[in-house]
């Protein structure tokens, strides 16, 4: 009869231990979580603000891109310019030379 009774209270305290180490597991498992949905939400946030940023920037270069156009439509008229004038000037001293 001790046998079967020690048995039982053996069982019991196997069972015991056994739902203990699960509820560690368990709560080792839940802390993993917790760190793993932090860092992933850190990420995330991460890559919504590089996403901002570089829109912005497409759009900046967007406006850097026309604004250099421009600068250079008006270099080239201003180079046009200074040949003509340059041409002009000569011939105005050719004149008055010649005078």
């Amino acid at each position: 009869m001790q046998n079967s009774s020690n048995n039982g209270a053996q069982a019991d305290n196997e069972k015991q231990a056994h739902d203990a180490e699960k509820g560690r597991q368990r709560n080792t498992i839940q802390r993993d979580m917790i760190m793993v949905e932090s860092d992933y939400k850190k990420y995330a946030n991460e890559k919504n603000t590089l996403d901002m940023e570089i829109r912005a920037l497409k759009k900046d270069e967007a406006q850097i891109k026309i604004s250099l156009h421009e600068k250079q439509e008006r270099l080239s008229k201003a180079e046009y310019e200074l040949v003509q004038l340059d041409v002009a000037l000569k011939g105005l001293k050719k004149k008055l030379n010649s005078v």
